[in-house]
């Protein structure tokens, strides 16, 4: 990640979601926990100016960043390559690999219909 001056949590939150690639902000919703509340939408246009600790640990943990930073811009963020590899560890955990809970939601779909799930 290139070094800029990222003021706020949501500077530094898009930071992050742009250094993970592929990443969308529903899926980073369901990674973290939250399903698909648009929370993550919120924090990244800078609608939600204090959210709870727990949320931005949630959210630190599927970026691979320390919450410090994330929240108070506190210490070195994370490579791009760190971010990267914690979303992919958590999309692993979530049960789909890449794309996570896409695949999840569409093969319980599938087996909800008693369809041959792949």
């Amino acid at each position: 990640m290139y070094v800029v001056t990222t003021p706020t949590i949501a500077a530094r939150f898009a930071a992050l979601i742009d250094a993970a690639g592929d990443l969308d902000l529903f899926e980073l919703d369901t990674l973290a926990g939250f399903g698909r509340s648009g929370l993550a939408s919120q924090i990244r246009r800078g609608a939600k100016l204090n959210p709870r600790v727990a949320t931005i640990e949630a959210y630190s943990a599927v970026l691979g960043c320390d919450s410090a930073w994330l929240l108070l811009g506190k210490g070195a963020p994370p490579s791009d390559r760190t971010v990267r590899g914690a979303v992919n560890r958590a999309r692993t955990a979530q049960g789909g690999g890449r794309g996570g809970h896409r695949t999840t939601v569409r093969r319980r779909a599938a087996g909800a219909r008693g369809a041959r799930v792949q």
